[in-house]
Protein backbone atom coordinates (compact mmCIF):
# COMPACT_ATOMS: atom_id res chain seq x y z
CA UNK A 1 0.00 0.00 0.00
CA UNK A 2 1.77 3.16 -0.69
CA UNK A 3 1.26 6.08 1.37
CA UNK A 4 -0.96 8.65 1.07
CA UNK A 5 0.52 12.02 -0.56
CA UNK A 6 1.84 15.03 1.63
CA UNK A 7 -0.16 18.04 0.75
CA UNK A 8 0.12 21.47 1.64
CA UNK A 9 3.34 21.34 3.40
CA UNK A 10 4.74 24.21 4.92
CA UNK A 11 6.61 26.69 2.91
CA UNK A 12 6.60 29.84 4.24
CA UNK A 13 6.30 31.73 7.48
CA UNK A 14 3.07 31.66 8.45
CA UNK A 15 2.65 27.68 7.46
CA UNK A 16 6.21 27.31 9.47
CA UNK A 17 5.30 29.08 11.94
CA UNK A 18 1.45 29.10 12.15
CA UNK A 19 1.42 29.69 16.27
CA UNK A 20 3.50 32.21 16.14
CA UNK A 21 2.26 34.02 12.83
CA UNK A 22 -1.12 34.12 14.74
CA UNK A 23 0.02 34.85 17.97
CA UNK A 24 2.15 37.99 16.88
CA UNK A 25 -0.72 39.59 14.95
CA UNK A 26 -3.56 39.05 17.70
CA UNK A 27 -0.91 40.77 20.23
CA UNK A 28 -0.31 43.85 17.96
CA UNK A 29 -4.54 43.89 17.45
CA UNK A 30 -4.35 44.08 21.02
CA UNK A 31 -2.28 46.83 21.52
CA UNK A 32 -4.41 48.48 19.34
CA UNK A 33 -7.61 47.53 21.22
CA UNK A 34 -6.20 48.59 24.90
CA UNK A 35 -4.89 52.19 23.12
CA UNK A 36 -8.82 52.58 22.18
CA UNK A 37 -9.88 51.56 25.32
CA UNK A 38 -7.34 53.66 27.21
CA UNK A 39 -7.94 56.99 25.26
CA UNK A 40 -12.13 57.08 24.83
CA UNK A 41 -15.10 56.46 27.09
CA UNK A 42 -16.86 53.64 25.17
CA UNK A 43 -20.97 53.04 24.73
CA UNK A 44 -23.79 53.32 27.34
CA UNK A 45 -23.02 49.89 28.07
CA UNK A 46 -20.01 51.18 30.06
CA UNK A 47 -21.71 53.19 31.77
CA UNK A 48 -23.89 50.42 33.40
CA UNK A 49 -20.55 48.36 34.18
CA UNK A 50 -19.63 51.62 36.33
CA UNK A 51 -23.03 50.94 37.85
CA UNK A 52 -22.31 47.40 38.72
CA UNK A 53 -19.13 48.21 40.04
CA UNK A 54 -20.57 50.87 42.23
CA UNK A 55 -23.31 47.88 43.05
CA UNK A 56 -20.38 45.45 43.91
CA UNK A 57 -18.64 48.01 45.93
CA UNK A 58 -21.57 48.97 48.09
CA UNK A 59 -22.90 44.94 48.43
CA UNK A 60 -20.82 42.91 47.32
CA UNK A 61 -20.87 39.89 44.06
CA UNK A 62 -23.73 38.38 44.99
CA UNK A 63 -25.82 40.92 46.58
CA UNK A 64 -25.31 43.16 43.57
CA UNK A 65 -28.86 41.28 42.82
CA UNK A 66 -31.06 43.10 45.20
CA UNK A 67 -29.97 46.25 44.05
CA UNK A 68 -32.46 47.98 41.99
CA UNK A 69 -30.13 50.61 39.75
CA UNK A 70 -32.21 53.51 39.40
CA UNK A 71 -30.48 56.31 39.37
CA UNK A 72 -26.49 55.04 40.57
CA UNK A 73 -23.96 57.98 39.65
CA UNK A 74 -26.29 59.55 36.98
CA UNK A 75 -27.02 56.43 34.68
CA UNK A 76 -29.85 54.31 34.89
CA UNK A 77 -29.17 50.52 34.71
CA UNK A 78 -32.58 49.42 36.04
CA UNK A 79 -31.17 45.89 37.66
CA UNK A 80 -28.12 43.32 37.49
CA UNK A 81 -28.41 41.22 35.11
CA UNK A 82 -25.19 39.02 34.44
CA UNK A 83 -24.67 35.55 35.79
CA UNK A 84 -22.37 34.89 39.12
CA UNK A 85 -19.11 34.74 37.74
CA UNK A 86 -19.24 38.07 36.05
CA UNK A 87 -20.00 39.53 39.97
CA UNK A 88 -16.67 38.11 41.05
CA UNK A 89 -14.72 39.43 37.99
CA UNK A 90 -16.38 42.84 39.25
CA UNK A 91 -14.76 42.54 42.48
CA UNK A 92 -11.47 42.26 40.88
CA UNK A 93 -12.44 45.41 38.53
CA UNK A 94 -13.37 47.43 41.44
CA UNK A 95 -10.20 47.51 43.61
CA UNK A 96 -8.22 47.56 40.42
CA UNK A 97 -10.50 50.85 39.95
CA UNK A 98 -9.62 51.80 44.14
CA UNK A 99 -5.37 51.99 42.74
CA UNK A 100 -6.22 53.73 40.01
CA UNK A 101 -6.95 51.57 36.71
CA UNK A 102 -10.58 52.94 35.45
CA UNK A 103 -13.34 50.27 34.92
CA UNK A 104 -13.47 50.97 31.36
CA UNK A 105 -10.34 50.11 30.58
CA UNK A 106 -10.42 46.53 32.55
CA UNK A 107 -13.52 45.31 30.87
CA UNK A 108 -12.47 46.13 27.28
CA UNK A 109 -8.84 45.08 27.98
CA UNK A 110 -10.63 41.72 29.31
CA UNK A 111 -12.15 41.22 26.26
CA UNK A 112 -9.42 42.38 24.26
CA UNK A 113 -6.79 39.38 25.99
CA UNK A 114 -9.16 36.73 25.27
CA UNK A 115 -9.73 37.97 21.46
CA UNK A 116 -5.70 36.62 21.52
CA UNK A 117 -6.85 33.66 22.83
CA UNK A 118 -9.49 33.22 20.59
CA UNK A 119 -7.54 33.52 17.20
CA UNK A 120 -4.99 30.84 18.99
CA UNK A 121 -7.89 28.58 19.84
CA UNK A 122 -9.36 28.72 16.26
CA UNK A 123 -5.94 28.09 14.86
CA UNK A 124 -5.67 24.65 16.67
CA UNK A 125 -9.36 23.72 15.79
CA UNK A 126 -9.27 24.42 11.98
CA UNK A 127 -5.44 22.68 11.65
CA UNK A 128 -7.25 19.65 13.06
CA UNK A 129 -9.72 19.54 10.55
CA UNK A 130 -8.72 21.12 7.22
CA UNK A 131 -5.69 22.85 5.69
CA UNK A 132 -2.87 24.37 7.77
CA UNK A 133 -3.00 27.44 5.42
CA UNK A 134 -6.75 27.67 6.23
CA UNK A 135 -6.18 27.29 10.00
CA UNK A 136 -3.49 30.12 9.91
CA UNK A 137 -5.76 32.47 7.84
CA UNK A 138 -8.56 31.46 9.79
CA UNK A 139 -6.54 32.49 13.11
CA UNK A 140 -5.60 35.65 11.54
CA UNK A 141 -9.05 37.03 10.30
CA UNK A 142 -10.13 36.37 13.66
CA UNK A 143 -7.28 38.26 15.14
CA UNK A 144 -7.86 41.04 13.31
CA UNK A 145 -11.41 40.43 13.03
CA UNK A 146 -13.14 43.94 12.81
CA UNK A 147 -16.07 42.88 15.05
CA UNK A 148 -13.91 42.01 17.96
CA UNK A 149 -11.58 45.57 17.45
CA UNK A 150 -14.79 46.95 17.99
CA UNK A 151 -16.77 45.55 20.99
CA UNK A 152 -13.43 44.55 22.58
CA UNK A 153 -11.71 47.91 22.55
CA UNK A 154 -14.56 49.76 21.98
CA UNK A 155 -17.90 48.87 22.88
CA UNK A 156 -17.41 47.21 26.48
CA UNK A 157 -19.18 44.12 27.23
CA UNK A 158 -18.08 40.16 27.47
CA UNK A 159 -19.73 38.79 24.87
CA UNK A 160 -15.97 38.05 23.38
CA UNK A 161 -14.92 36.27 26.51
CA UNK A 162 -17.81 33.65 26.34
CA UNK A 163 -16.89 33.13 23.22
CA UNK A 164 -13.30 32.29 23.99
CA UNK A 165 -14.60 29.74 26.70
CA UNK A 166 -16.80 27.69 24.22
CA UNK A 167 -13.70 27.99 22.21
CA UNK A 168 -11.52 26.26 24.98
CA UNK A 169 -14.04 24.38 26.07
CA UNK A 170 -14.05 22.32 22.61
CA UNK A 171 -10.40 22.39 22.51
CA UNK A 172 -10.44 20.66 25.71
CA UNK A 173 -12.73 17.96 24.31
CA UNK A 174 -10.25 17.62 21.49
CA UNK A 175 -7.38 17.03 24.03
CA UNK A 176 -9.35 14.56 25.52
CA UNK A 177 -9.96 16.61 29.04
CA UNK A 178 -13.44 16.00 30.04
CA UNK A 179 -13.10 17.28 33.24
CA UNK A 180 -11.99 20.83 32.22
CA UNK A 181 -13.98 21.12 29.85
CA UNK A 182 -17.03 20.50 31.88
CA UNK A 183 -15.44 23.53 33.96
CA UNK A 184 -15.36 25.42 31.26
CA UNK A 185 -18.62 25.49 29.62
CA UNK A 186 -19.69 26.02 33.07
CA UNK A 187 -17.82 28.82 33.44
CA UNK A 188 -18.88 30.24 29.64
CA UNK A 189 -22.58 30.13 30.89
CA UNK A 190 -21.29 32.47 34.34
CA UNK A 191 -19.92 35.19 31.87
CA UNK A 192 -23.39 35.36 30.19
CA UNK A 193 -26.51 32.98 29.82
CA UNK A 194 -26.12 33.10 26.01
CA UNK A 195 -23.98 29.97 25.73
CA UNK A 196 -26.66 28.01 27.64
CA UNK A 197 -27.46 27.28 23.77
CA UNK A 198 -23.98 24.94 23.67
CA UNK A 199 -24.43 23.01 26.86
CA UNK A 200 -26.88 20.09 25.34
CA UNK A 201 -24.52 19.53 22.40
CA UNK A 202 -21.62 19.09 24.87
CA UNK A 203 -23.82 17.42 27.24
CA UNK A 204 -23.90 14.73 24.40
CA UNK A 205 -21.15 14.20 23.07
CA UNK A 206 -19.67 13.29 26.64
CA UNK A 207 -22.28 10.84 27.03
CA UNK A 208 -21.59 9.19 23.39
CA UNK A 209 -17.98 9.17 24.56
CA UNK A 210 -18.71 6.69 26.99
CA UNK A 211 -18.65 6.49 31.06
CA UNK A 212 -15.42 7.69 31.75
CA UNK A 213 -15.97 10.82 29.69
CA UNK A 214 -19.37 11.22 30.83
CA UNK A 215 -18.16 10.90 34.69
CA UNK A 216 -15.27 13.63 34.52
CA UNK A 217 -17.33 15.93 32.19
CA UNK A 218 -20.56 16.01 34.84
CA UNK A 219 -18.28 16.03 37.69
CA UNK A 220 -15.52 18.90 36.22
CA UNK A 221 -19.16 20.78 35.45
CA UNK A 222 -21.16 20.38 38.76
CA UNK A 223 -17.92 21.30 40.65
CA UNK A 224 -17.59 24.27 38.40
CA UNK A 225 -21.25 25.10 39.06
CA UNK A 226 -21.18 24.45 42.42
CA UNK A 227 -18.59 27.14 43.43
CA UNK A 228 -20.16 29.94 40.41
CA UNK A 229 -23.97 29.42 40.70
CA UNK A 230 -24.77 27.74 43.79
CA UNK A 231 -24.20 30.59 46.29
CA UNK A 232 -26.05 33.25 44.25
CA UNK A 233 -28.79 30.97 43.50
CA UNK A 234 -28.91 29.65 47.67
CA UNK A 235 -28.75 33.57 48.46
CA UNK A 236 -30.73 35.37 45.28
CA UNK A 237 -32.82 32.45 43.98
CA UNK A 238 -35.56 35.01 42.59
CA UNK A 239 -33.70 38.05 41.16
CA UNK A 240 -31.17 35.39 39.25
CA UNK A 241 -34.05 33.76 37.78
CA UNK A 242 -35.50 36.50 36.80
CA UNK A 243 -32.80 39.31 36.11
CA UNK A 244 -30.85 36.49 34.63
CA UNK A 245 -32.66 33.44 33.27
CA UNK A 246 -35.41 35.25 32.28
CA UNK A 247 -33.70 38.16 30.57
CA UNK A 248 -34.92 38.56 27.16
CA UNK A 249 -32.14 40.40 25.92
CA UNK A 250 -31.80 44.18 24.15
CA UNK A 251 -35.29 45.65 23.19
CA UNK A 252 -33.56 46.52 20.16
CA UNK A 253 -35.70 44.51 17.78
CA UNK A 254 -34.08 46.00 14.39
CA UNK A 255 -32.51 42.72 13.24
CA UNK A 256 -33.31 39.81 11.45
CA UNK A 257 -36.84 38.12 11.05
CA UNK A 258 -37.99 40.88 13.80
CA UNK A 259 -37.08 43.42 10.98
CA UNK A 260 -38.70 41.99 8.29
CA UNK A 261 -41.73 41.44 10.57
CA UNK A 262 -41.35 45.56 11.07
CA UNK A 263 -41.24 45.90 6.59
CA UNK A 264 -44.25 43.60 6.35
CA UNK A 265 -46.15 46.06 8.82
CA UNK A 266 -45.61 44.38 12.57
CA UNK A 267 -48.01 41.37 11.93
CA UNK A 268 -49.30 39.92 15.15
CA UNK A 269 -47.08 37.20 14.81
CA UNK A 270 -44.29 39.59 15.58
CA UNK A 271 -45.48 40.41 19.50
CA UNK A 272 -44.68 36.23 19.95
CA UNK A 273 -42.09 35.64 18.15
CA UNK A 274 -40.76 38.43 20.72
CA UNK A 275 -42.38 37.19 23.43
CA UNK A 276 -42.95 33.60 24.54
CA UNK A 277 -41.74 32.38 21.13
CA UNK A 278 -37.77 33.67 22.34
CA UNK A 279 -37.62 30.73 24.34
CA UNK A 280 -38.83 28.52 21.65
CA UNK A 281 -35.42 29.71 19.49
CA UNK A 282 -33.74 28.72 22.61
CA UNK A 283 -35.06 25.14 22.38
CA UNK A 284 -34.28 25.11 19.00
CA UNK A 285 -30.74 26.03 18.75
CA UNK A 286 -29.80 24.22 21.74
CA UNK A 287 -31.42 20.86 21.12
CA UNK A 288 -31.43 20.32 17.41
CA UNK A 289 -27.82 20.73 17.21
CA UNK A 290 -27.29 18.39 20.45
CA UNK A 291 -29.69 15.70 18.66
CA UNK A 292 -27.28 16.07 15.32
CA UNK A 293 -24.18 15.37 18.04
CA UNK A 294 -26.00 11.97 19.06
CA UNK A 295 -25.89 10.95 15.77
CA UNK A 296 -22.66 12.10 15.03
CA UNK A 297 -20.69 12.56 18.30
CA UNK A 298 -17.53 13.73 16.09
CA UNK A 299 -19.10 17.15 14.77
CA UNK A 300 -19.27 18.58 17.82
CA UNK A 301 -17.31 21.79 16.71
CA UNK A 302 -20.10 22.14 13.82
CA UNK A 303 -23.02 21.95 16.58
CA UNK A 304 -21.45 25.05 18.53
CA UNK A 305 -21.16 26.36 15.56
CA UNK A 306 -24.70 26.02 14.40
CA UNK A 307 -26.41 26.78 18.06
CA UNK A 308 -24.19 30.35 18.82
CA UNK A 309 -24.17 31.45 14.97
CA UNK A 310 -28.18 30.32 14.74
CA UNK A 311 -29.28 31.83 17.91
CA UNK A 312 -27.63 35.03 16.77
CA UNK A 313 -29.89 34.86 13.30
CA UNK A 314 -33.03 34.07 14.89
CA UNK A 315 -32.67 36.19 17.80
CA UNK A 316 -35.89 38.25 18.01
CA UNK A 317 -33.92 40.80 20.35
CA UNK A 318 -30.87 42.70 19.03
CA UNK A 319 -27.79 44.22 20.41
CA UNK A 320 -25.01 45.49 17.79
CA UNK A 321 -22.95 43.44 20.62
CA UNK A 322 -24.37 40.35 19.47
CA UNK A 323 -22.39 40.34 16.44
CA UNK A 324 -19.55 38.63 18.08
CA UNK A 325 -21.15 35.12 18.79
CA UNK A 326 -21.10 34.30 15.43
CA UNK A 327 -17.57 35.74 14.40
CA UNK A 328 -15.05 32.71 15.56
CA UNK A 329 -17.20 29.84 15.71
CA UNK A 330 -18.11 30.17 11.50
CA UNK A 331 -14.65 29.69 11.00
CA UNK A 332 -14.51 26.28 12.39
CA UNK A 333 -16.95 25.80 9.27
CA UNK A 334 -15.80 27.73 6.37
CA UNK A 335 -12.90 30.31 5.42
CA UNK A 336 -15.32 32.46 3.14
CA UNK A 337 -18.58 32.59 4.53
CA UNK A 338 -17.13 33.13 7.64
CA UNK A 339 -14.96 35.92 6.35
CA UNK A 340 -17.63 37.62 4.12
CA UNK A 341 -19.71 37.84 7.69
CA UNK A 342 -16.31 38.85 9.56
CA UNK A 343 -15.97 41.67 7.32
CA UNK A 344 -19.62 42.54 6.83
CA UNK A 345 -20.40 42.66 10.43
CA UNK A 346 -17.27 44.92 11.18
CA UNK A 347 -18.19 47.23 8.38
CA UNK A 348 -21.55 47.79 9.47
CA UNK A 349 -20.95 48.01 13.79
CA UNK A 350 -18.13 50.55 13.13
CA UNK A 351 -20.39 52.44 11.07
CA UNK A 352 -22.83 52.69 13.60
CA UNK A 353 -20.61 53.45 16.36
CA UNK A 354 -19.30 56.47 14.37
CA UNK A 355 -23.21 57.30 13.83
CA UNK A 356 -23.53 57.17 17.38
CA UNK A 357 -21.14 59.52 18.64
CA UNK A 358 -21.17 62.11 15.73
CA UNK A 359 -25.17 62.42 16.25
CA UNK A 360 -24.49 62.89 20.10
CA UNK A 361 -20.72 64.18 21.36
CA UNK A 362 -19.73 64.99 18.07
CA UNK A 363 -16.02 63.48 18.22
CA UNK A 364 -16.67 59.22 16.46
CA UNK A 365 -15.24 56.50 18.90
CA UNK A 366 -15.32 58.83 21.58
CA UNK A 367 -18.66 58.20 23.61
CA UNK A 368 -21.13 56.72 21.85
CA UNK A 369 -24.52 56.74 23.46
CA UNK A 370 -26.87 54.06 21.42
CA UNK A 371 -29.86 55.00 19.60
CA UNK A 372 -32.26 53.11 17.31
CA UNK A 373 -30.79 52.41 13.78
CA UNK A 374 -31.20 54.67 10.91
CA UNK A 375 -33.31 53.17 7.92
CA UNK A 376 -29.94 53.41 5.90
CA UNK A 377 -28.50 51.31 8.66
CA UNK A 378 -31.44 48.83 8.96
CA UNK A 379 -30.62 47.82 5.40
CA UNK A 380 -27.25 47.21 6.04
CA UNK A 381 -27.96 44.74 9.40
CA UNK A 382 -30.17 43.24 6.92
CA UNK A 383 -28.10 42.58 4.23
CA UNK A 384 -25.43 41.60 7.41
CA UNK A 385 -28.24 38.97 8.58
CA UNK A 386 -28.89 37.17 4.90
CA UNK A 387 -24.86 36.74 5.00
CA UNK A 388 -25.13 35.03 8.39
CA UNK A 389 -28.09 32.94 7.42
CA UNK A 390 -26.25 31.93 4.37
CA UNK A 391 -23.28 30.80 6.72
CA UNK A 392 -25.49 29.19 9.29
CA UNK A 393 -27.19 26.92 6.56
CA UNK A 394 -23.53 26.37 5.53
CA UNK A 395 -23.07 24.68 8.49
CA UNK A 396 -26.41 23.26 8.95
CA UNK A 397 -25.37 21.41 5.96
CA UNK A 398 -22.18 20.18 7.00
CA UNK A 399 -23.49 19.50 10.18
CA UNK A 400 -25.83 16.67 8.83
CA UNK A 401 -23.76 15.92 5.59
CA UNK A 402 -23.27 11.84 4.70
CA UNK A 403 -20.05 10.31 6.85
CA UNK A 404 -17.59 11.91 5.66
CA UNK A 405 -18.80 15.13 4.85
CA UNK A 406 -18.53 17.44 7.70
CA UNK A 407 -14.73 17.40 8.38
CA UNK A 408 -14.34 16.82 11.93
CA UNK A 409 -12.91 12.92 12.70
CA UNK A 410 -14.25 10.75 15.48
CA UNK A 411 -10.80 10.45 16.92
CA UNK A 412 -9.92 14.05 17.89
CA UNK A 413 -13.42 13.84 19.97
CA UNK A 414 -14.25 10.08 21.03
CA UNK A 415 -10.74 8.98 21.76
CA UNK A 416 -7.93 8.93 19.70
CA UNK A 417 -5.00 11.86 20.54
CA UNK A 418 -3.74 13.09 17.35
CA UNK A 419 -0.47 14.57 16.92
CA UNK A 420 -0.42 17.93 19.16
CA UNK A 421 1.77 20.23 16.75
CA UNK A 422 1.32 18.79 12.99
CA UNK A 423 -1.39 19.92 10.80
CA UNK A 424 -3.90 17.58 9.50
CA UNK A 425 -2.26 18.11 5.74
CA UNK A 426 1.02 17.76 7.53
CA UNK A 427 0.61 14.16 8.46
CA UNK A 428 -0.77 11.16 5.90
CA UNK A 429 -3.36 9.30 7.43
CA UNK A 430 -3.85 12.03 10.40
CA UNK A 431 -6.58 13.63 11.99
CA UNK A 432 -8.36 15.81 9.43
CA UNK A 433 -8.57 12.69 6.53
CA UNK A 434 -11.65 11.52 5.58
CA UNK A 435 -10.35 7.80 5.42
CA UNK A 436 -10.60 5.05 7.73
CA UNK A 437 -7.10 4.25 9.75
CA UNK A 438 -5.61 1.58 8.29
CA UNK A 439 -7.17 1.80 4.75
CA UNK A 440 -6.57 4.12 1.67
CA UNK A 441 -7.77 7.12 1.55
CA UNK A 442 -8.12 10.61 -0.47
CA UNK A 443 -6.17 12.39 2.12
CA UNK A 444 -7.11 15.80 3.50
CA UNK A 445 -10.33 17.73 2.40
CA UNK A 446 -8.08 20.31 1.19
CA UNK A 447 -9.05 23.89 1.31
CA UNK A 448 -12.53 24.25 1.46
CA UNK A 449 -12.96 27.76 1.53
Amino acid sequence: MSAAPVLDRPTGWATAHPRRTVLVVALLVFAGKVAIAATTYGTNDISHWHDFVLGVRREGPIGIYGIDFVAVDGYLASFYNHPPLMGDILVLVERLDRIGVPWNLSIRTLASAADVATALLVLELVRRRRSLRQAVAAGVLVGVSPVLLAVSGFHGNTDPVFTMLVLLALYLADRRWPAVAGVVVVLATGIKIVPVVVVPAFLVWAWRAGRPVVVRFLAGAAVAFAVTWVPALVLQFSRVLSHVWGYAGSSLSQWGFSQLAHLLGDPGWLSVYAGPGRMLVVAVCALAPAAAVWRWPDRLPLAVAVALAGFLALSPAFGVQYLVWAVAVLYLVDLTWATAYNVAAGAGLIAVYIGWTYNDRGTPFDDARAAPLTSGETWVYLAVWLVLCVAVARAVRDLVAGPGAAGPVAGDLLGRRPDPVAGPADRPGGVGTTQQAGTPGDGPRGDRG
